[in-house]
């Protein structure tokens, strides 16, 4: 509490401040008709207050620190010699107002009003008649032209005692008020100063105040002037490197929120980001700033991520996340926003540091990214990542693989360095239940890792560029007799393995990147004259690749893939030289070449294409090269849907007359070239003939169907019989609703197939044909009971394999054509499921969980459940609730 007695007793203090108190009182003697020029201010300023303000600041200064006294316990202390009181502090506050409105404002310039004019409540009650008279002087002083020399030395004059003012302890109460004023004569006398010792968030707030303008009555605003606001973009900066915080809490507080959601959304974070990145022009001052700048900005940007739902902490972090991208956009700056982050080795500091590089991931600033993706973090990333997915933490494992993808985007290149060219060390279990980094301990297995990190990233683009680099490096070393790396070659192998599985998928683009790095190197090998006669390795299988992709993939791609098309022409046609020694290799490179330069043309119909069709088939199906042998199946593949797509169009336009003869294609021929593609070893050439085997069937369903049955039914080649359940699985599909007339052959067919008698992987087909099969029928008489004994025997069998068959069937047997049909043997199937969410397999686990929700989804529909709400369908399932009588069968 201030006193309102004089306290401290010395004696030239209270004489310095009864002095300016009576100038204070003798305003209100102040004639109303006083007459008013452009000197008038700056005469009573210089006269009267700067000298009766200075008197005080001189008395302050003056006054020796006090010694100590002893007291009494439990008294109150004495009184500082240097406080003043309430009467004094009002009159001080009056003094500087009339300093800071007549002495500052008119000579600053438009744009800078004082502190009391900007609607500041006063501390002091000046009379209203002294007001106005020193509004109009003010507005004189303004607007008539002043030696720049004598403006100077005015304004010098008003800064000197402002900051003496600003410096004093006593007067902390009052001066916070007038800093801005202070800042602002300073400035404007051109003169230089130290802010060093000022408070921080005081500097902070001047600075807003004077590069906000003015509002005039009119309701315009008056920008402050260049000189201003130019050098207060240097007071602001090390205002900045000072607290960030405080420039944000003043510049985008929740007042500046507000305005911004009401106005102009975004126009704030837009003005302070650049505030922030403003950088000083001199080299060694902007690295100092920018190693200020930095780390407070990581700090502020992870903050707003870990606060979730504040306001201004988001904005905050948005602003925060901006400057580091406006930063980032001078190179220059990149040495110093790196080692703004300090890769942690502790518990709290690997949080920290990931909290960092998981909020700036979220901008995903082009330049900002460029400037992380240093080998340290990225090696630092993913061995987090790697170790966090393998341990189960989800929010480390979710924030490294983001900030991971963010900093490598789809260089594949980048991503196997980050994981394959570790260090020393790797990351382990904290004791406060995070995560450390333990130099000591051995690196954890980095392709396990790698391929972890990659599969759970999702991301076809980035893998097919990591496949592409791999098999570069392997290229390479294999051009230069290198041993290649053990490691690479293990993690390319176990890429290869998803990839072939299904479990993982590549970007058309990054799959053609991939045939063009192996075409390059057949290129470079032949021009070296290093090409061997009977090489059919790395280069036929390209060939191969490309041109089933021509042939089967869409007349249309996406730019990326047609752009990737294009750039196989290169490689391709040095491939297509005549005199090479092998020819065969030759002609495929030629039409490849062909088919790419022809893209987007129309196609010249053939009148002998069909005819020759065939015949071209059967003889392509003795070629040794795998792609000629697909490209002469699917040209059976595009005779069928041809036929198919005319009869339709015909029949849609209703151009066919009843006694017109219709055309006729004889499907029978090309039934039987397709089953004997079937037996190909080669994957591309046998799914080309599955496929070509469903587009026959579309052309006679009723005739197809049943002779490819018959087919799967008599074949003794058991892996024909296979794929000739996959094409049957792959014809009913395009049954659409006709689907179910084939059903129940087909199910009492697969059925059999998946008898005990049958080798494993007959068996193990037929119940993945009879998974597909399921879901389309709506009557499953005569083969459900089989197909239910079949997942319940598989299930209670200890083969680990069959055991996943049979889970996988028994998710897709929970239907409701099953659940009505065999009320208690889908029961009993259930409850076997239910018993296998805890399985160690996680295939069989999650094939029962994917049951269960579909057990749970199809019965919520069904019953009319009693009041419990607080239990989950499956649950009141399982504990038998219900009044339905499907439900007393359905007890678990």
């Amino acid at each position: 509490m201030v006193p309102t007695n004089n306290l401290s007793g010395e004696a030239g203090l209270r004489q310095a401040a009864q002095a300016l108190i009576y100038e204070i009182r003798n305003l209100k003697r102040w004639p109303a008709d006083a007459p008013a020029t452009a000197d008038s201010c700056w005469a009573d300023v210089s006269q009267r207050w700067l000298p009766r303000l200075n008197g005080v600041l001189d008395a302050l200064e003056s006054i020796p620190p006090a010694a100590p006294v002893e007291r009494k316990p439990n008294a109150p202390p004495p009184a500082p010699t240097d406080c003043l009181s309430l009467a004094e502090l009002q009159a001080l506050y009056g003094c500087l107002e009339l300093v800071a409105a007549w002495g500052v404002a008119p000579l600053a310039g438009p744009g800078v009003r004082s502190t009391a004019q900007r609607g500041i409540v006063r501390g002091a009650a000046l009379p209203d008649v002294a007001r106005k008279w020193g509004a109009r002087a003010a507005k004189l002083a303004a607007s008539q032209p002043l030696d720049e020399a004598e403006r100077r030395r005015r304004l010098e004059a008003c800064a000197i005692s402002l900051e003496r003012v600003v410096a004093a302890p006593p007067l902390a109460t009052v001066s916070q008020r007038f800093v801005a004023d202070a800042v602002a004569a300073r400035l404007a006398s051109q003169s230089e100063t130290s802010y060093d010792a000022w408070p921080t968030p005081w500097l902070a707030r001047a600075a807003r105040e004077l590069l906000g303008g003015t509002l005039n009555d009119d309701g315009s605003v008056t920008p402050p002037p260049p000189y201003l606001s130019k050098r207060m973009g240097r007071l602001l900066g090390s205002v900045a490197a000072r607290s960030v915080d405080a420039v944000l809490a003043e510049f985008a507080g929740p007042d500046e929120l507000s305005a911004r959601t009401n106005a102009d959304a975004g126009a704030v974070e837009r003005r302070v980001a650049a505030a922030l990145a403003a950088r000083p022009a001199d080299i060694e001052e902007r690295d100092v700033y920018v190693r200020s700048v930095a780390p407070q900005l990581y700090d502020v940007a992870a903050r707003g991520a870990i606060q979730d739902g504040d306001a201004t902490a988001s904005s905050h972090a948005t602003i925060a996340r901006a400057a580091l991208a406006r930063l980032s956009d001078d190179e220059a700056t990149w040495p110093a926003l790196r080692s703004s982050i300090a890769l942690g080795a502790g518990e709290a500091e690997v949080a920290s540091t990931l909290a960092k590089l998981a909020a700036v991931s979220r901008a995903a600033h082009p330049r900002l990214c460029a400037c992380l993706k240093t080998d340290a973090i990225l090696r630092w990333l993913a061995g987090l990542a790697a170790f966090a997915t393998k341990s189960k933490r989800s929010a480390y494992a979710t924030d490294a693989r983001s900030a991971l993808k963010a900093l490598v985007e789809d260089d594949g290149a980048a991503f196997v360095r980050a994981f394959l060219d570790g260090g020393k060390g790797a990351f382990a279990s904290g004791g406060n239940g995070g995560v450390r980094f333990d130099v000591s301990k051995a690196p954890d297995d980095c392709v396990e890792g790698a391929l972890i990190v990659l599969t759970d990233l999702a991301a076809p683009a980035l893998a097919g560029a990591v496949f592409a680099a791999l098999l570069e490096d392997f290229l390479r070393a294999q051009r230069d007799d290198a041993m290649p790396d053990f490691d690479k070659l293990r993690f390319v192998a176990a890429l290869a393995e998803k990839l072939d599985g299904g479990t993982m998928e590549v970007s058309g683009s990054a799959l053609l990147r991939t045939l063009k790095a192996v075409l390059d190197d057949a290129s470079q090998a032949l021009q070296r004259g290093e090409e061997d006669a009977d090489e059919a390795g790395l280069e036929r299988v390209a060939l191969g690749a490309v041109l089933g992709i021509l042939e089967l993939g869409a007349a249309k791609r996406a730019d990326d893939e047609e752009a990737a098309l294009k750039a196989l022409l290169e490689p391709l046609e040095a491939l297509s030289s005549p005199t090479r020694r092998a020819a065969s290799f030759a002609q495929l490179a030629v039409d490849c070449r062909a088919r790419i330069l022809c893209r987007g043309m129309a196609p010249q119909k053939s009148s002998q294409e069909e005819e020759d069709t065939l015949l071209a088939a059967e003889k392509s199906l003795k070629d040794p090269h795998p792609a000629e042998r697909a490209h002469g199946v699917v040209s059976l593949t595009k005779l069928a849907r041809a036929f198919v797509s005319k009869r339709d169009a015909r029949n849609a336009a209703k151009i066919v007359e009843v006694d017109e003869e219709q055309e006729v294609l004889d499907w029978r021929p090309l039934a039987r070239v397709c089953v004997k593609a079937l037996g190909d070893d080669e994957s591309y050439v046998f799914l080309a003939a599955a496929h070509a085997l469903s587009a026959v069937a579309d052309v006679i369903p009723g005739e197809v169907m049943p002779y490819l049955l018959e087919q799967f039914e008599t074949e003794k080649r058991e892996k024909t019989r296979r794929r000739l359940g996959e094409a049957l699985v792959l014809s009913v599909r395009r049954r659409g609703e006709a689907a179910p007339a084939y059903a129940q052959k087909l199910g009492r067919a697969f059925a059999a197939g998946a008898a005990n008698d049958r080798a494993e992987r007959d068996r193990l087909a037929c119940l993945s044909c009879l998974s597909e099969l399921a879901p389309l029928c709506r009557d499953v008489d005569g083969w459900g009971l089989d197909a239910l004994d079949l997942a319940m025997a598989g299930l209670d069998g200890r083969d680990d394999v069959t055991k996943r068959g049979a889970a996988f069937l028994g998710a897709a047997l929970v239907t409701g054509a099953f659940l009505d049909a065999y009320p208690k043997e889908t029961a009993k199937l259930c409850k076997r499921l239910k018993s296998g969410v805890e399985d160690k397999d996680e295939v069989v686990a999650g094939h029962c969980v994917r049951a269960m929700e579909a057990l749970d989804g199809l019965l919520g529909e069904r019953l009319t459940l009693p009041e419990d709400a607080g239990k989950s369908d499956l649950h009141r399932i399982v504990g038998g609730i219900g009044k339905a009588s499907v439900v007393d069968d359905l007890k678990l």
